[in-house]
């Protein structure tokens, strides 16, 4: 209460807005709270309340929620391809391959609302071509040393992450505990039984590419 002329007059309390917040900090502050708290009890109002500032000025930073989620998963997916470059360093063929794959792993399940918040993001054209560049990027840069045409390696890719992603989803679901194997050692076999496809597959259309050539030679 404040005196004015004499008389008691009831004042507002002052809202709290911290000048200095950056996108950058709104982004980081989500990240962590998606992750402690899951993306379930995630909102903007638990999210300015962490930042001590109300909800209305978060949209001075951040349109919508669905934007916010959005570079949230874009940060999410950069951490998890730095992690798998760096487990490749240094590495070349089958090695590259496994570090690749594990570290992949790895982080889906030490980062699973991150992991989540990624497969979450919203598919706008540009957010998905980012996106898809980051994802793509450590699976091509592995199979990159192996006689791959860059068509056949869109493809043995697209085989690889589809393996890496469906084993982490069993995993995380709790499918795999009927059994007592241990879980590393399958999903290491799951990225051996990859590769030996893979070669065998190279293997077979060298040897194709190599009759034909010498039928063209003959003729």
């Amino acid at each position: 209460m404040n005196t004015v002329n004499g008389k008691e007059v009831a004042c507002m309390e002052k809202p709290m807005y911290h000048k200095g917040i950056t996108r950058e900090q709104i982004v980081d502050t989500a990240s962590r709270l998606i992750e402690e708290q899951g993306m379930a009890r995630f909102s903007m109002h638990l999210l300015a309340e962490t930042l001590g500032i109300r909800t209305p000025s978060l949209y001075k930073h951040i349109g919508s929620l669905d934007e916010l989620i959005t570079e949230v998963g874009l940060q999410a997916l950069e951490r998890q391809r730095d992690a798998q470059l760096k487990a490749m360093e240094g590495l070349n063929g089958d090695e590259a391959v496994f570090a690749m794959a594990d570290a992949y792993r790895r982080f889906a399940l030490d980062n699973p609302e991150a992991y989540r918040t990624i497969l979450a993001m919203m598919s706008a054209n540009e957010t998905l071509a980012r996106a898809a560049k980051m994802i793509t990027e450590p699976v091509m840069l592995a199979l990159s040393q192996y006689d791959l045409t860059e068509y056949q390696r869109g493809h043995w890719q697209r085989v690889l992450r589809s393996f890496m992603h469906g084993f982490i989803a069993h995993e995380e679901a709790g499918f795999f505990v009927h059994f007592n194997q241990e879980k590393e050692l399958t999903y290491q076999m799951g990225i051996r039984c990859f590769l030996d496809g893979m070669k065998a597959e190279i293997s077979r259309s060298s040897c194709t590419g190599s009759q034909q050539g010498a039928e063209e030679q003959m003729q």
